[in-house]
């Protein structure tokens, strides 16, 4: 779709939330992004993620010298006023 519109207002957004297959599509899309939405659903007590490598994401990101920003979405099962300062470094 984006090669066919071709147009500078239409980009991808690369939401890692919502790949069916996960990280094969972020793997093949990283290279459109215009915005990474990065989405947190079962974060691990060192904050990891085990449905996406982010570290990963983020090498990929700056080898292929992504500038853009990166938001992040907490959707866990756990609160996050709880969920996030439990998890977050100190």
């Amino acid at each position: 779709m984006l090669g066919d519109v071709n147009h500078p207002a239409l980009g991808h957004l690369l939401d890692t939330g919502n790949y069916v297959d996960g990280w094969p599509s972020v793997e093949r899309t990283a290279h459109l992004a215009v915005h990474v939405h990065a989405k947190f659903w079962q974060v691990a007590l060192d904050g990891a993620e085990p449905s996406i490598d982010y570290p990963k994401l983020i090498a990929m990101l700056r080898w292929r010298s992504y500038a853009g920003w990166i938001s992040f979405e907490y959707e866990a099962a756990e609160d996050e006023a709880t969920g996030i300062p439990a998890r977050s470094p100190t």
